[in-house]
């Protein structure tokens, strides 16, 4: 997974007034994803999900090349070619995220009641969306772009 993320920043996902108001769910806490990919559009114009496209190249040339994933020239090649994504728009009218996150903590005796922070992976790349043509005063938008919708709880 470090080969996907190589491109990436894992930022601490902190949502007000949601569960993860403090970054983290407790035990029968939930969020659902809708919740965080309205989050992330910062904009209010619609979604952009990145597709880690950099990674998989960069994964299937060293192997291509018969480089291994742990060596030096595959690491550096990752290291570049990770923080390309792919996007996919999605319109604000047409998201349809189902699921959620949830921390059930001990149940049965199995597993434990503690805090389980998020984190999400966010392209190092940004872009800017210029302002409306009819807004001449208006500042552009800045999108950081979620590589897809990976997590990481701790």
């Amino acid at each position: 997974m470090n080969s996907f993320f190589s491109g990436t920043n894992m930022t601490w996902v902190v949502i007000p007034d949601t569960p993860l108001n403090d970054g983290g769910l407790q035990p029968g806490e939930s969020i659902a994803l809708q919740s965080i990919v309205e989050h992330c559009d910062s904009c209010g114009d619609g979604f952009e999900v990145g597709i880690p496209a950099g990674a998989m190249l960069g994964l299937f040339v060293c192997s291509a090349l018969g480089f291994g994933i742990g060596t030096p020239a595959c690491e550096a090649l990752l290291t570049y070619a990770g923080a390309f994504e792919i996007s996919l728009e999605l319109v604000p009218a047409e998201i349809r995220i189902s699921g959620s996150l949830e921390n059930e903590g001990s149940y049965n005796g199995i597993g434990y009641n503690i805090t389980e922070y998020v984190f999400m992976a966010i392209s190092k790349y940004k872009y800017k969306v210029p302002p409306p043509w009819w807004c001449p005063w208006c500042t552009p938008c800045e999108y950081k772009v979620p590589a897809g919708i990976y997590f990481r709880l701790v």
